[in-house]
């Protein structure tokens, strides 16, 4: 049986990197349109929804620096 090659973990940090840099260019262009519906005469519901998506994208993020700080600790 051929053993199968393993993952540098420069291409797999690659990978993720890029992965996370999506993610944020795609949160903030959400979060710049959630921000303008807000500014804009809108009906309530509109509104309500723009700041639940604001919301839920800061939350989001938040977890994500939380699950990477509490990584961090448990490396040490």
């Amino acid at each position: 049986m051929t053993e199968q090659p393993e993952e540098t973990p420069d291409r797999t940090d690659r990978f993720a990197y890029y992965s996370l840099a999506i993610q944020a260019v795609i949160s903030v262009i959400a979060l710049v349109l959630c921000f303008w519906l807000i500014v804009q005469e809108t009906e309530a519901g509109i509104n309500t929804s723009a700041f639940n998506i604001i919301t839920f994208i800061i939350g989001v993020w938040l977890g994500r620096g939380i699950d990477y700080g509490t990584q961090r600790i448990t490396k040490r």
